[in-house]
């Protein structure tokens, strides 16, 4: 039994431009007899509240298993910190970059790391660094990446790149247009891996349920997803399966986060009936890319998008009669 549940997440402020995931979990582990909830990643701040009424109303507990934070961006961590602060979590999984680098203090969005991880400490919430090899669940649930070594030297990077960043995106109004001119482009995907430093840090998660792979994948570009299918490789062996049965499109559908070589190492026997879901605004001009969707419908993908819905994968789980019924993308 597994239920996964994308709740919409729109701007700061409501329906807006800006995209971003919270993501409900809750399924019953190979050779356990009580259901794990789990939650990765919780929007801006207005959705942490959300994602705790979502636990407390659908999955009846104010219990959480494990909340995952991917990675630090406002639309994944900010609404995190209520989840924490409100229920009762065993176990936060969150990268520290003050652990990984002597000066971090013009790191992105630091504030809110921090006040997760005081959020954590104030509740008895046990804080583990999600490097790849980690597993929970009777093996059930896996970091697939970042690994250790690979987290510090994109973090290195982040922090150098961070002020010229800043200054890059305040100084050129015609930044944002021209990335919505790369995501509307129909030029077809090529597996050139121009994703962030940052963005390629995003923890890479497998969830196995009802005998089936469900991968998460914050907003993690190629090279970090090709280097998460070679963990999932090594840590299945000849056990892997043919086919992944849900993927998390990364990055909202941005074009700059999958290629055709990475799908394909993911999806070596074709995708098929793969269900693949994207967290995108209604508003966002960018989100999906359409490149991305050209390329995930001729490999036959199911493709839903949230665009103002909340939306529901599961097996063996009743369907939720205040959603929107899911429509492909």
């Amino acid at each position: 039994m597994i239920e996964i549940d994308f709740l919409a997440v729109e701007s700061e402020d409501g329906p807006g431009s800006k995209s971003g995931d919270a993501i409900a979990v809750r399924y019953l582990p190979n050779g356990e007899s009580r259901l794990r909830v789990v939650v990765v990643d919780g929007g801006y701040s207005a959705v942490g509240n959300r994602l705790v009424r979502h636990v407390n109303d659908r999955y009846l507990t104010d219990r959480v298993d494990l909340v995952v934070s991917t990675h630090p961006d406002a639309d994944h961590i900010n609404g995190l910190i209520e989840v924490v602060e409100s229920l009762e979590v065993t176990e936060l999984m969150l990268h520290l970059p003050w652990e990984h680098h002597g000066d971090v203090d013009e790191y992105s969005n630091l504030e809110k790391i921090e006040a997760l991880y005081a959020a954590a400490e104030a509740n008895g919430t046990a804080v583990t660094e999600p490097f790849a090899g980690i597993e929970r669940y009777n093996g059930t649930l896996r970091v697939l990446g970042p690994s250790q070594t690979y987290y510090q030297e994109l973090l290195a990077e982040g922090v150098a790149a961070n002020v010229a960043e800043n200054t890059l995106r305040a100084s050129a109004d015609v930044f944002g247009t021209l990335d919505v001119k790369s995501e509307l482009s129909e030029d077809a995907l090529d597996d050139t891996d121009d994703t962030s430093s940052r963005n390629n840090s995003s923890v890479i998660l497998s969830i196995e349920a009802a005998d089936e792979f469900h991968i998460f994948t914050g907003d993690a570009g190629i090279t970090a997803l090709d280097y998460a299918a070679d963990e999932f490789e090594r840590a299945l062996g000849a056990n892997r399966p043919d086919q992944v049965e849900f993927f998390q499109v990364p990055h909202h559908g941005s074009r700059h986060n999958l290629g055709p070589s990475v799908l394909d190492r993911w999806f070596p026997t074709g995708s098929a009936g793969t269900t693949a879901f994207i967290s995108s605004a209604l508003a966002d001009e960018k989100h999906p890319g359409v490149a991305v969707l050209a390329e995930l419908r001729n490999r036959g993908f199911r493709i839903y998008a949230t665009e103002g819905k909340n939306l529901l994968h599961s097996h063996d789980a009743q369907q939720r009669s205040e959603y929107s019924e899911a429509s492909p993308a």
